[in-house]
């Protein structure tokens, strides 16, 4: 069959060939790459107001090895957050606290062909098809539970989340009582695509 042929360009020799079972071993690197970001200017207005302005950010790339040369996976995570806050003397016993927040989140947990080639297009299976440059890659195959696939099957998982919040409080002082009011309005966006089987599973 053609599409078995084709798949079996991406299954590797055996490092054991006598055995017919759990012949292969491999050692494989996992890599981690991280940088982080952060800077803070604080800005006194006058006596009565004052200001802070905060903003991070953090990439990090980590790149698994798996059973077969083209199983491992890449995992991509990018984190922004930024806060504008000023606190205002209103009187001498009420104090105003005004807050903005924002917060990123990106996460791609991809193959190890995504972005790089279509696999699925040439392997002449029926049916198989890939969804896009992330969902490139080999299906997953399993036979009776016990021979691996080179394929990684679960990929594509991807997260695009986004918080963003407006804070406002008001502290205020009479005679010996304290009372604090306040209220905040937060808009989530929460995207998240994953464990459809985007490169296809067949098992046997």
């Amino acid at each position: 069959d053609s599409a078995a042929i084709n798949l079996m360009k991406y299954y590797p020799d055996p490092t054991y060939p006598d055995i017919l079972k759990e012949n292969f071993i491999r050692n494989s690197r996992s890599i981690t790459d991280s940088t982080q970001f952060n800077q803070r200017i604080d800005w006194i207005e006058n006596q009565k107001s004052s200001w802070f302005g905060r903003y991070s950010w953090g990439d990090d790339q980590q790149d698994s090895g798996g059973t077969f040369y083209f199983s491992g996976g890449q995992v991509s995570t990018r984190v922004r957050q930024a806060v504008l806050s000023n606190t205002r003397m209103l009187t001498t016993s009420m104090v105003n606290d005004a807050r903005f927040a924002w917060n990123r989140f990106q996460n791609d947990y991809v193959g190890y062909f995504a972005n790089k080639e279509d696999i699925q297009s040439t392997l002449g299976i029926k049916g198989l098809y890939s969804f896009g440059p992330l969902s490139y890659g080999l299906p997953a195959i399993g036979i009776s539970h016990s021979v691996t696939g080179p394929g990684a099957g679960a990929t594509p998982w991807i997260t695009r989340n986004n918080t963003f919040q407006v804070l406002d409080s008001l502290s205020i002082l009479k005679s010996r009582h304290s009372l604090k009011v306040g209220g905040e309005i937060r808009r989530v966006r929460y995207n998240q695509r994953g464990n459809q089987k985007e490169l296809g599973e067949f098992i046997f």
